[in-house]
């Protein structure tokens, strides 16, 4: 005789499936957590190239840092005090292009949690096409500033420099403001190991980020650029003058009482723990 095999039972099933379901619940944020870790080194490694790269160029240029601002880059010539515009270019190559020949590759500009990567893609600034034609950035052509898309495609960027190592930005150690275009030098720095260059960034409208950044920039306004930054365990990686990187926890934008704090409240709070804006800061 041949017995009958016994199937499943309704219940049987349905305990099977409410187990998976279970476990599924337990692991699925254990392995995003997990993915989120692998995304972070990733980052991290990237702006050690970065500083591997920026110490080389120092190096290569007397000790100065290299374009770190749009008011660098983006002016009508190279002499202090010139209009700044989109429509110009004074012939100084920004970081994310100048560092380039110390890396040979575009991919430690990309953080892989940022789906985005706008940092140089302003539609209609002459003055950006203008670095991608001279930068030999692949891909880049004529007219690239009508498109944000392929702006993103051929220079993804998802890193922005402290902009206050720029001689055109008024700080503790560059008072009055001549308005050089130019980074500073590093001997005007104070704490090096402190003082960062650069740290993520978001978007904002338009999918357009920008390469320069302060902590809490523009967050009483409502800019998203700096909030949008955040892409690792409510936190984000951060490269410093020295070469170093590391990630750290991000400061809540508000205050207790839900209020926007300014920017220069945030660039406070992140001077307590170590992470400096102002090239002169002790």
């Amino acid at each position: 005789m041949h017995r009958r095999s016994r199937g499943f039972t309704l219940i049987e099933l349905l305990v099977v499936i409410a187990i998976i379901a279970i476990l599924a619940a337990i692991l699925f944020p254990v392995f995003a957590q997990a993915r989120d870790a692998a995304r972070k080194t990733a980052c991290v490694s990237n702006l050690k190239q970065m500083g591997t790269a920026l110490q080389m160029y120092l190096q290569d240029y007397d000790e100065m840092l290299p374009a770190v601002t749009w008011g660098d880059s983006c002016r009508a010539t190279g002499t202090p005090g010139a209009t700044r515009t989109d429509a110009a270019w004074d012939g100084m190559l920004s970081f994310p292009i100048s560092l380039q020949p110390y890396v040979k590759n575009y991919g430690f500009l990309v953080c892989p949690s940022d789906a985005i990567r706008g940092g140089f893609a302003k539609t209609g600034s002459l003055c950006y096409e203008r670095q991608l034609l001279a930068g030999a950035v692949p891909g880049a052509y004529a007219g690239i500033n009508a498109s944000n898309a392929d702006m993103r495609r051929v220079l993804p960027l998802s890193y922005a420099a402290n902009y206050w190592l720029s001689r055109t930005t008024g700080s503790s150690v560059n008072t009055p403001n001549a308005d050089t275009p130019g980074g500073l030098a590093m001997a005007s720095i104070n704490k090096p190991a402190n003082v960062f260059f650069a740290s993520e960034v978001g978007n904002s409208t338009g999918n357009f980020a920008a390469y320069y950044i302060t902590p809490g920039y523009g967050n009483g306004t409502g800019d998203t650029r700096w909030e949008n930054g955040k892409r690792h365990a409510q936190g984000r990686v951060w490269l410093f003058v020295d070469g170093h990187a590391k990630w750290t926890k991000d400061t809540p934008n508000v205050t207790a009482a839900g209020a926007r704090k300014s920017e220069a409240q945030i660039q406070q709070e992140y001077r307590a723990m170590g992470i400096y804006t102002d090239p002169g800061w002790d």
